[in-house]
């Protein structure tokens, strides 16, 4: 949420430009939008090499603009809590773009025909990568949201600028990096979406402006987690932080009761607590999945809440991760 969050009061035409871009995409949750961001309407006009380089005169009644538009993204009903059951379960979106100097991403899920909010993001790039053609980075881009926020498995909808990567799954890969990225997508079920620039402008303006301190150090908690926060009025305090931790450990212990009921999930806390496989075991007496268990034995261990988790080695970005079994019954 920093990258909202922490967005620097625009000080040139271009940077109020991006700004505007990431709220007009979300105008209609907005009541009187027009009215509240008339005062930077009204000054940012036509850009000349000139006016570039020339800092706006900054009044009150932008700046109070500003900040009630900044607030507006980072609360309902823009901003919201992800739901993986029910109704409102519809399919996550993944919305990335690349620029010179940065990154961004936004997810969202369609919940009842609306699309909200679940997490913003924006890094910023070294001297490399800023180097980068357009495809590489904006394959890099949505590689890099999907490890930080696309872990639960469930099928989403990818929307990037670069109509290149519409062939991401068939495009050929000359570099060994490029390689091991297209390999890294082999773990996901998506489609990819082209974004022209015109309606690509929440991410567009995000990765030309937002807040791009934090984006180089992993969160303390998940920008899921902070996203809820935000839905009911919370700030990300220190106290906050605690309220979230006590919402994940309810969650972990939720998932290891519903393991628990599991007949395969039940059959492999049985393995890892005994540290090996039983010798009686029959494989054809398994049910399909508990084959397939058997067969991940040597990946699947406990974590520090007795959740099983499975861990994927993949030569990625972020390199080795791990993801919870999810018992029968959370299955859609």
């Amino acid at each position: 949420m920093d990258a909202v969050k922490k967005w620097p009061l625009p000080r040139y035409k271009t940077e109020a430009r991006s700004f505007l871009g990431v709220t007009g995409y979300y105008r209609q949750h907005i009541p009187d939008y027009a009215k509240i961001a008339q005062p930077w309407t009204d000054v940012i006009g036509k850009t000349d090499k000139d006016a570039k380089r020339r800092p706006l005169e900054v009044t009150d009644a932008m700046e109070a603009s500003f900040e009630t538009l900044k607030a507006s993204l980072v609360s309902a009903p823009i901003l919201g809590f992800p739901y993986f059951r029910g109704p409102k379960a519809g399919r996550f979106i993944l919305d990335t773009d690349f620029c010179a100097q940065q990154i961004a991403g936004i997810l969202s899920q369609d919940q009842d025909g609306r699309e909200v909010v679940i997490g913003y993001g924006s890094k910023k790039l070294n001297k490399s990568q800023s180097r980068w053609p357009s495809t590489k980075g904006e394959l890099y881009a949505g590689i890099f949201y999907m490890q930080k926020y696309l872990q639960h498995g469930k099928p989403f909808l990818w929307r990037t600028g670069n109509s290149a990567l519409r062939a991401v799954r068939t495009m050929t890969c000359p570099a060994a990096v490029l390689e091991r990225w297209l390999g890294t997508l082999s773990d996901y079920d998506f489609e990819v979406q082209h974004h022209a620039g015109t309606k690509h402008g929440n991410t567009n303006g995000l990765s030309r402006g937002g807040c791009t301190e934090a984006a180089d150090q992993e969160d303390e908690v998940s920008a899921t987690h902070i996203a809820a926060l935000h839905s009911v009025g919370l700030q990300a305090t220190t106290e906050a932080r605690l309220v979230v931790a006590r919402l994940e450990v309810e969650a972990a212990q939720h998932l290891r009761a519903a393991q628990e009921e599991d007949p395969d999930l039940k059959l492999v806390r049985q393995w890892l607590a005994d540290g090996r496989l039983s010798d009686k075991l029959a494989t054809k007496g398994l049910s399909r999945v508990g084959r397939i268990y058997a067969g991940m034995y040597g990946n699947l261990s406990l974590d520090e809440q007795g959740v099983i988790r499975l861990s994927l080695d993949r030569t990625g970005l972020t390199g080795k991760r791990s993801v919870p079994c999810l018992p029968h019954s959370e299955w859609d």
